[in-house]
């Protein structure tokens, strides 16, 4: 019996501790977010979540509006739709320790994507890309983004 009042209390103890830890890296994610000049959406988890990727649009209908911006091929289904709901050609989707970009405007990707100086990217999630057996340093586009 008493091994497993142990374990509840391990279980109800590992939970709080990973909510709390979510909880802290949304907050200065959305910390970041407000420094900078552009509109953004807060959203609960990242987009690059592998169940997310595998279930995400199975789930879609269940969860609410705000999976609207970490809909697997967000750019794809919306066509620019939210660029012109919100009136900007940039905007972020904020996660729990993650903040992406988004953009139409073309010189802005340019940008971005040139100048190492002033857009430090991170290279952990390079190795995770799905495009990485083509390109160790991939950086990519999408849909409607990269047409313009």
């Amino acid at each position: 019996m008493g091994y497993l009042v142990s374990l509840v209390l391990l279980c109800i103890v590992y939970i709080a501790y990973r909510t709390g830890s979510v909880a802290y890296k949304l907050f200065q994610s959305v910390r970041v977010a407000r420094r900078l000049p552009f509109p953004y959406f807060v959203v609960g988890w990242p987009d690059y979540n592998v169940f997310w990727r595998l279930m995400g649009n199975a789930l879609l209908p269940y969860l609410g509006s705000w999976t609207r911006y970490i809909r697997p091929g967000l750019i794809w289904h919306e066509k620019g739709q939210i660029f012109e709901e919100i009136g900007s050609d940039v905007f972020l989707v904020v996660a729990p320790g993650d903040l992406r970009l988004w953009t139409r405007d073309p010189l802005v990707a340019q940008q971005i994507t040139s100048n190492r100086i002033e857009w430090q990217k991170p290279v952990k999630g390079y190795s995770e890309c799905i495009f990485s057996e083509f390109d160790m340093s991939c950086m990519h586009l999408e849909g409607f983004v990269s047409q313009v």
